[in-house]
């Protein structure tokens, strides 16, 4: 690891891809963003940043995670490293749309979630750092907020949506009457209310009985409800009534379709994905 900065350590950097170049040539994989989630010159207090082994490469959760696009196409990105919620504009330059609540430093946004009328969903779980997130009798000094959150960045003012523990991965499904959001091993659904907050939690998913490595982690949804979302296996599909339509499965040395936990010009090589038992519906004609 480079002790001068971070400038290579998978996560801080954001890639983009080539679309007009052959798969694995060179160039068809490119840095779009350095520093994406770190902004720091310096490495930062190493025994409280928390790095994640995936067995061949360790990533030290210090970069982004959460990535989507406002109505505008600006790119709004979540960081572990910085603590912050920014606006990537079309100039290059990066406005910082959240970075506290309540004067005290954001732990760490996770994910997102835009919605239509430019308010932005993301939860706030302080996964950069060593025991960042709220657990019992688990604390961390660079902590400030003693609670992991959904929030909403509306209008330049932030708000809390709902304090849980577990806070992940969220979406909205494309008529915005529901939020779905990850706890855990579980996907719950809220309806969402005029005023943007959310009432009445339901079980969307539940994939703790099956035991193959893997878990909900983010997820998105397709024009017609259809939720994809990571869990146990691969890419889990889920129809918008709640069954399981069918999985993305990982496999190696096949198809590329997936992206995982390493560099991703090795990622792309070497990950594949084979679909299993789908069902899918067409698209709806526009």
């Amino acid at each position: 690891m480079d002790q001068r900065g971070w400038g290579r350590i998978p996560g801080v950097q954001r890639y983009c891809f080539q679309p007009d170049l052959q798969v694995g040539s060179e160039n068809w994989i490119v840095v779009f963003l350095e520093g994406a989630g770190y902004t720091g010159a310096a490495l930062p207090i190493y025994d409280h940043v928390n790095v994640n082994c995936s067995g061949r490469l360790c990533v030290a959760l210090i970069g982004t995670n959460g990535l989507a696009r406002d109505r505008e196409g600006r790119l709004i990105v979540c960081t572990h490293g910085d603590r912050t919620l920014y606006r990537l504009e079309k100039d290059g330059t990066r406005t910082v749309l959240a970075d506290r609540y309540g004067g005290k430093r954001l732990s760490g946004p996770n994910d997102l979630a835009v919605k239509s009328d430019g308010s932005i969903y993301f939860s706030d779980r302080g996964s950069g750092l060593i025991s960042g997130n709220v657990f019992p009798g688990v604390t961390n000094p660079l902590r400030e907020l003693d609670y992991n959150a959904i929030m909403r960045w509306k209008e330049g003012k932030v708000d809390v949506i709902l304090k849980d523990e577990r806070v992940n991965g969220l979406a909205f499904s494309p008529d915005e009457k529901y939020l779905y959001l990850i706890l855990s091993g579980t996907i719950n659904r809220y309806d969402l209310q005029s005023d943007g907050t959310i009432a009445n939690p339901k079980l969307f998913l539940d994939t703790r009985a099956d035991k193959t490595p893997g878990a909900p982690d983010g997820m998105k949804v397709d024009r017609n409800g259809n939720v994809f979302t990571s869990g146990p296996g691969g890419v889990w599909i889920v129809s918008p009534e709640g069954a399981v339509l069918g999985r993305f499965e990982p496999r190696l040395h096949q198809q590329i379709y997936l992206l995982a936990m390493t560099t991703v010009k090795d990622c792309i090589l070497r990950a594949a994905a084979r679909c299993i038992t789908f069902g899918l519906t067409p698209p709806r004609s526009n």
